[in-house]
């Protein structure tokens, strides 16, 4: 007995995705031992994984393994690297306020508002007041706290041009 030809060529089809998947899985499992070809960009964070092998507790370095997980959107693999840098021998306001990022973006809005408020007591960063107050306002409804950390952010003097322009929108005062 066959199957009718619409089975079989639903059959065929799911055999050929399947081969393909498993073509492509079998390049993305051998492509990270191949040395780049010609006019290939080497992987930053291999280079960078050297250089942490060497140097462990480099807070500079582990912090840039952490922004290339961010940039790639892997905040789970990102987040490690940013505490061991803050909570290194000295702490690191730019690792804390990287590691609040990644823990709201994980969805974990009260740990990013507590990492965030550990940078500030480090060093008074103008981003970091913006995203603690953000966070403030419309993830924890606090929105009392929010409102003087816009305007610690208007205050300060390291703020850019479009820094200045969100917390204005903020506060409404365009």
């Amino acid at each position: 007995m066959t199957a009718p030809a619409s089975r079989r060529q639903a059959a065929s089809a799911a055999g050929l995705l399947l081969g393909l998947l498993a073509m492509c899985l079998a390049f993305f499992l051998a492509a990270p031992g191949k040395a780049p070809g010609p006019g290939a960009t080497p992987d930053p964070l291999a280079g960078l994984m050297d250089k942490l092998r060497a140097n462990p507790g480099d807070a500079g370095i582990l912090i840039q393994v952490g922004e290339e997980y961010m940039a790639a959107g892997d905040w789970e693999r990102a987040a490690p690297f940013l505490r061991q840098a803050a909570q290194g021998g000295t702490p690191d306001a730019r690792a804390l306020s990287l590691l609040g990022i990644c823990l709201f973006r994980q969805g974990r809005p009260e740990e990013a508002a507590e990492s965030f408020e550990q940078a500030l007591r480090l060093r008074e960063d103008p981003i970091a007041l913006y995203n603690l107050a953000i966070l403030h306002r419309y993830h924890l409804n606090r929105p009392e706290p929010a409102e003087g950390l816009l305007r610690r952010a208007l205050q300060s003097p390291e703020s850019d041009a479009d820094l200045l322009e969100r917390v204005r929108r903020e506060l409404g005062t365009n």
